[in-house]
């Protein structure tokens, strides 16, 4: 059997009560901007690599939130991810797809639940976060 484990640095990145979300092209659903951590990579150090290269910019600030763990299926096989959830915020929030298989699109919080965002617990997670502002960090 195939180890279908990921260890992947997520950002949740808010400007006017809306929060920027990625997708593959063509895809049906959403995830939080980020990416796999490769090995000996520290996640923030990945999430900043990261986020150069799909939007292009340098993060002015990367605060780490939480982990959010995930078993769930997907194309039939069982697959099993832990997110390093940031805070992560721009000098300039004027941000697009430096990548041609990726684009981005900002969706009012209010919304969050009626978006198809995967993992789907991340709904509720960021809802509560930023309900609760999880000690003032969102």
């Amino acid at each position: 059997m195939q180890n279908n484990f990921e260890i992947i640095a997520r950002a949740i990145i808010m400007k006017d009560n809306k929060i920027l979300l990625c997708a593959a092209k063509g895809a049906d659903y959403f995830f939080l901007p980020g990416g796999h951590i490769e090995f000996g990579e520290f996640s923030e150090e990945a999430l900043r690599r990261e986020l150069v290269e799909e939007l292009g910019k340098e993060a002015k600030s990367v605060e780490f939130i939480e982990v959010l763990e995930n078993i769930f299926v997907q194309n039939e096989k069982k697959r099993h991810e832990v997110n390093m959830i940031f805070k992560v915020e721009f000098e300039d929030y004027n941000l697009s797809s430096a990548e041609d298989h990726i684009e981005f699109s900002w969706h009012n919080i209010s919304d969050i639940l009626e978006v198809n965002l995967l993992p789907e617990i991340m709904k509720e997670k960021i809802l509560g976060l930023i309900k609760g502002k999880n000690n003032e960090k969102l």
